[in-house]
């Protein structure tokens, strides 16, 4: 028996025939059962920039507990609300690292001593993370799972996290099937499916097919009863400096997490995945994370097949600002005083920390060098909506720390005016000076330290002058500007 005073709820249940008993209802009201995937968020945690506030539980209430069923990892709120929670139907699945077994039964260990499996306020464990391909340590983890169902098989799911795609085409039936169907079944396969950004609309659609259907249909191919047992898990991480899918600052994030998430609703290769959701909810600016669960809730819950997006009038380029990144030298920008261009190999993936090779995407940038007045660098932003909010986003830096390698964290003097035609919200925008000496991985350790430079304003005319000056910059200092990211900012 299944209860709920809530006008809305969440249940896992039994395949088979259900009775729907309602009271207190009251004429003309509607029942809407919908069959959902299972939705998952990894993990509900403050953010690693604290200048976007905190992602506390009364953060996670207001804007993503609506769109989710199962949490994973991160902190647990306090009891009564942790109660309340599990009491909507919804789960909370502990973190073990798997990546290594040491022998055939080692997962199987492991996993009888894990706090998923084990305490009293967890539903299951997410395995993180194994690797397609690497057959030997998987055999392994497939072995530790067997002989856990065997001594234990506990009503709690068992999550393998797993990279790439299918490969060897003899070993991956038995392997998937085993993760699927571990733990009495209830278990589930969490594709890593993390979609960097590309240049252009065109690009990033078909990225998305190679990436996001290809996947699937390697997956399909390699075990065919999978799709139920699967996780299609996005990256929602855009966070500069520290770990960021978004290498392209002309695009509008947002429109691409709602390309691939159309795809998801939409594409018949996907038709009756298991789950969906993303990893990524604490390396994330706050509107991004409020837009993502925005996003799960139109599609994954209320069952639409348009675009929010497009509803919203998001445009995955908007062309805001011509040239954003200096790719193209000073193209669309006016210069007063001693400006330069230049460029530092892998400055976007080490100081930016754009996430799995930029490929050079990030590492040009605009030098504005202090004189004796001011240096500016300026443009004008047209097709503005009066009224509307956008956001601003730039980076400032050393420029000889950038082609140094210098670690010398610090608040730069490049500032953004945007003049009498917008109102800056203050409480919204922020500097953020990064002054961590390691990086979150080790290939993006040895750039030089930035300024996350965050504006939210609401335009009042059409148009309005852009202008970057160094009136706070010492005189002969070289300050770097680079990945200016112009788009609406929906509140």
């Amino acid at each position: 028996v299944l209860s709920s005073p809530a006008r809305e709820t969440f249940r896992e249940v039994a395949t088979g025939v259900h009775a729907l008993k309602v009271t207190g209802a009251a004429s003309g009201d509607k029942i809407v059962v919908r069959t959902i995937p299972e939705i998952f968020n990894y993990c509900p945690a403050n953010p690693v920039v604290k200048e976007n506030g905190s992602y506390d539980w009364a953060f996670q209430k207001r804007h993503v507990l609506n769109a989710v069923t199962t949490m994973n990892g991160g902190p647990q709120p306090g009891e009564a609300e942790l109660a309340a929670y599990r009491a909507s139907g919804r789960k909370w699945a502990a973190n073990l690292i798997t990546r290594d077994p040491k022998d055939d039964a080692d997962i199987g260990v492991r996993l009888a001593q894990c706090v998923g499996m084990t305490g009293a306020k967890f539903d299951g464990v997410s395995c993180d993370e194994q690797f397609c391909g690497r057959d030997e340590v998987n055999s392994r983890y497939m072995l530790g799972l067997r002989a856990y169902d065997l001594e234990a098989k506990p009503e709690r799911g068992i999550y393998t996290w797993l990279v790439g795609k299918p490969l060897s085409g003899i070993f991956d039936p038995e392997f998937l099937a085993d993760c699927a169907n571990a733990s009495l079944g209830r278990s589930m396969v969490l594709t890593e499916t993390y979609c960097r950004t590309k240049g252009t609309e065109a690009e990033a659609r078909a990225y998305i097919d190679t990436y996001i259907r290809e996947t699937m249909r390697r997956y399909k191919s390699a075990y065919a009863g999978i799709l139920p047992s699967i996780g299609m898990v996005l990256g929602n991480f855009v966070q500069l400096p520290v770990c960021s899918l978004h290498h392209h600052c002309q695009v509008d994030y947002k429109a691409y997490l709602d390309l691939q998430m159309h795809v998801l609703a939409n594409d018949p290769e996907l038709d009756g995945v298991g789950l969906a959701g993303y990893w990524g909810s604490y390396y994330i600016d706050e509107e991004t994370l409020r837009w993502a669960f925005k996003l799960i809730r139109h599609y994954c819950i209320n069952g639409a097949t348009d675009s929010l997006g497009e509803r919203l009038g998001l445009k995955y380029v908007p062309g805001f600002v011509t040239n954003p990144n200096f790719a193209k030298g000073l193209d669309g920008w006016t210069a007063k005083g001693d400006v330069a261009t230049d460029r530092v190999k892998k400055f976007g993936e080490q100081s930016l920390g754009l996430y799995g090779g930029a490929d050079g995407v990030g590492d040009d940038f605009a030098v504005l060098t202090r004189g004796e007045t001011p240096t500016r660098l300026s443009q004008r932003v047209t097709g503005l909506e009066p009224g509307r909010t956008y956001c601003l986003q730039f980076v400032t830096f050393d420029a000889d720390d950038a082609r140094n390698h210098v670690f010398a964290p610090r608040r730069f003097g490049v500032t953004a005016e945007l003049g009498a035609d917008a109102e800056v919200d203050a409480s919204r925008s922020w500097v953020h000076v990064d002054r961590r000496r390691t990086a979150r991985y080790k290939d993006m350790d040895g750039g030089a330290k930035i300024n996350l430079n965050h504006v939210v304003f609401t335009a009042k005319k059409p148009s309005l002058d852009l202008v970057f000056t160094d009136a706070a910059a010492k005189p002969g200092e070289k300050t770097g500007l680079n990945w200016i990211y112009f788009a609406k900012y929906l509140k």
